[in-house]
């Protein structure tokens, strides 16, 4: 059972995506950030536009800018509870 004292905080990370693995669900940034150069995405990750919408995965690309909060995950990965596109 995990107490409140070990429940990881959440971190914020951003960048440009260099890479995104789809298959997988992960985006690899072009430079760290935070201590974190890749952000997996889950299926309760929420996508968000600039203007607020719903993304799909499907919409994410190489070269968009994102800000990503999530908690650390196993392998150096920030898992991604939210991920914003920027404009």
């Amino acid at each position: 059972m995990t107490t409140p004292s070990e429940v990881p905080r959440l971190t914020s990370v951003g960048g440009t995506v260099r890479e995104v693995a789809a298959s997988a669900k992960v985006l690899t940034l072009d430079a760290p950030d935070n201590g974190f150069s890749t952000v997996a995405l889950t299926d309760a990750t929420r996508l968000i536009r600039p203007d607020g919408g719903e993304l799909s995965g499907n919409e994410l690309r190489p070269g968009i800018r994102i800000q990503a909060v999530g908690r650390p995950g196993d392998g150096g990965a920030l898992i991604a509870e939210q991920v914003n596109v920027l404009p």
